[in-house]
């Protein structure tokens, strides 16, 4: 009698010890499968939903790039970069769906020479007129060695982009 008060104890400090907040009072599943992919598992014949992920099972997100709340990688611009005088500036120009967006060349967090830059867009809070909108933004660093070239990225992909002396 004694070893099935443990038993029943240790079961329930198992569960209550899981680290899942919110489920309350359930068994310890008799069965666990995973369907290859889709992120539903069947906890003791009744499916339910992984909280585990790999990164191929999150879609790519904005958050995701390590971008600010609100920013996403604006989807495709035109860059030119000049260097003048121990500075090198970036441009970007393109256009904006609607009015009212915030666009900016945000300087990527790794530690390389030359810095690289995405070009990102904040949507405007309220209602915008939908009109297409041309934009045209900048970002500088310092150089006192000639740059060839800096990367910059936007929805298309990486773009080389060959600075000017």
């Amino acid at each position: 009698m004694s070893k099935r008060i443990a038993l029943v104890i240790g079961v329930a400090f198992l569960a209550g010890c899981s680290g899942s907040k919110g489920r309350g009072t359930e068994e310890a599943p008799a069965q666990v499968t995973q369907n290859s992919g889709s992120g539903d598992v069947k906890l003791g014949g009744r499916p339910t939903t992984s909280t585990t992920t790999r990164p191929t099972d999150v879609p790519a997100t904005p958050g995701a790039a390590g971008l600010p709340a609100g920013w996403e990688i604006a989807p495709t611009g035109t860059f030119s970069a000049k260097q003048q005088g121990g500075q090198v500036t970036i441009s970007a120009k393109g256009e904006n769906p609607t009015a009212g967006h915030e666009v900016k060349l945000m300087q990527s967090m790794l530690k390389i020479w030359p810095p690289q830059y995405t070009l990102v867009r904040k949507r405007p809070a309220g209602m915008a007129a939908q009109v297409v909108t041309p934009f045209e933004v900048t970002a500088s660093f310092k150089a006192s060695e000639p740059v060839k070239q800096v990367i910059v990225r936007d929805g298309a992909g990486r773009h080389e982009v060959t600075v000017g002396q």
